[in-house]
């Protein structure tokens, strides 16, 4: 085996250590996630929806695209087996499971007795929360989101973006009985998943800024969907354990 082929595997490798750590991060934290949003005498069959509500006036397409990706960059990176075997399998994406058009809402639905996709699903709320706050600029500040983005690398922000994403979990009243070591773990958790995310958010902070009006955890009864939603539903989870 040449150099060359061994630097090239220890590479790849280092990559998908790297994967899963935020993943194994999340296995530390879902309990008390979960605990957190859905009540503990919560039926076994209730859904799990994560909703996202727009406004649904002159919606930039490219930042749209960019939000989503970000969603489901975020689903496979906290899966079991990491973004690199996400991105590479051909089923068992996450899909959108209804958009409701009244206040175009996008709705991303899971079991609650898949306890790894409720934590993952209430992860992405509390990411998603942060991003309007994300590189918010100082008063003497940076001119643009490209330098924002440069001055982070040089860890010039890490300090304010941690502090903002703190103040997300502050003002969430599910967590307010967490106590405060969960809190730093979560802070640090999500803080880890900014840097993994670095590259690619720009345009899903601007987004988040400009069109999401509301982010949301909601539990239902399975009856209340369609027997052919549940019958997709079911489908779909099962494809996604194939993962």
């Amino acid at each position: 085996m040449s150099d060359h082929e061994m630097l090239t595997i220890r590479a790849t490798q280092r990559e998908l250590r790297a994967a899963n750590l935020t993943a194994r991060a999340l296995d530390r934290l879902g309990f008390d996630l979960v605990g957190a949003f859905v009540p503990p005498d919560t039926p076994s069959d209730t859904i799990v929806e994560l909703v996202v509500t727009l406004k649904a006036e002159n919606i930039p397409t490219r930042e749209f695209a960019s939000y989503l990706s970000l969603i489901d960059r975020l689903y496979g990176r906290l899966s079991p087996a990491g973004l690199r075997s996400y991105a590479h399998r051909s089923e068992g994406h996450l899909p959108i499971s209804d958009i409701h058009r009244s206040d175009l809402e996008i709705i991303f639905r899971t079991f609650y007795q898949a306890a790894g996709d409720t934590a993952i699903f209430i992860s992405i709320l509390l990411f998603l929360r942060s991003l309007p706050n994300m590189f918010k600029l100082s008063a003497e500040g940076v001119r643009n989101l490209a330098d924002a983005y440069k001055s982070y690398e040089e860890g010039r922000l890490t300090r304010e973006n941690r502090k903002h994403i703190r103040e997300t979990i502050v003002e969430e009243p599910a967590l307010e009985q967490l106590d405060e070591s969960r809190k730093k773990q979560l802070v640090r958790f999500l803080d880890a998943l900014t840097v993994e995310e670095n590259a690619s958010l720009p345009a899903s902070i601007r987004f988040a800024r400009r069109q999401v009006k509301k982010i949301e955890i909601r539990a239902r009864r399975s009856g209340d969907l369609t027997p052919q939603e549940l019958d997709e539903l079911e489908r779909e989870m099962s494809r996604r354990d194939l993962r």
